[in-house]
């Protein structure tokens, strides 16, 4: 029983990294999931192995769900790049990279999906939990010779960088138990980039 299981396991996130190597190839996967599922499909009916049926479909069940997931996350993202727009998106994470800049990533709801954003600013008074709102842009995240930025960021679900071209306005979030530990924390890390 735990051989099966773990099978079942195994072709799941088989199925996942295939999906996550085959994204941009949308004709592939599909012909991928469509054999998996005749796969299966011949090991019930004929073979009568439903250990292999059971690998093969959360093979297929592993791609579709990723290859889903994805596609909808690419929809939503696609929404916010446009020329120029109002942008109001809640900080979930900071990083202050020096002694007057940081990286904000920032999260937007767009129609039940979260879209992560990366935004570099000067060090703004606004910490985790709090809403910023700037005119600004959006364009895709991508990857380069010598960073796989896009690769990296996208399973955190950040797939944009955004640019203000206003003032930012910030809202004060909600107070946050962590949020001690949380500013701690920043002032660690900053004084660590400072002296190494």
């Amino acid at each position: 029983m735990r051989r099966k299981s773990a099978a079942v396991g195994a072709s799941y996130l088989t199925g996942l990294l295939f999906a996550s190597f085959f994204l941009y190839n949308e004709i592939f996967v599909i012909s991928v999931i469509i054999t998996l599922a005749v796969g299966c499909a011949v090991s019930v009916l004929f073979i009568k192995r439903y250990d292999i049926a059971a690998v093969l479909i959360f093979a297929a069940l592993g791609i579709t769900l990723f290859t889903a997931v994805s596609a909808r996350l690419d929809n939503a993202a696609d929404s916010l790049c446009k020329e120029k727009s109002v942008i109001t998106a809640v900080i979930t994470d900071k990083r202050t990279l020096g002694n007057d800049t940081a990286l904000f990533t920032l999260s937007k709801d767009v129609g039940g999906t979260n879209v992560g954003m990366l935004f570099y600013s000067s060090d703004i008074s606004a910490e985790k939990g709090d809403t910023l709102c700037f005119e600004g842009s959006a364009q895709r995240l991508y990857n380069t010779a010598y960073f796989s930025t896009a690769d990296i960021y996208r399973s955190k679900r950040i797939v944009l960088s955004v640019t203000a071209d206003s003032e930012i306005t910030v809202k004060k979030g909600g107070f946050d138990i962590l949020s001690p530990l949380y500013k701690l924390r920043e002032r660690v890390a900053a004084k660590t980039d400072i002296y190494y």
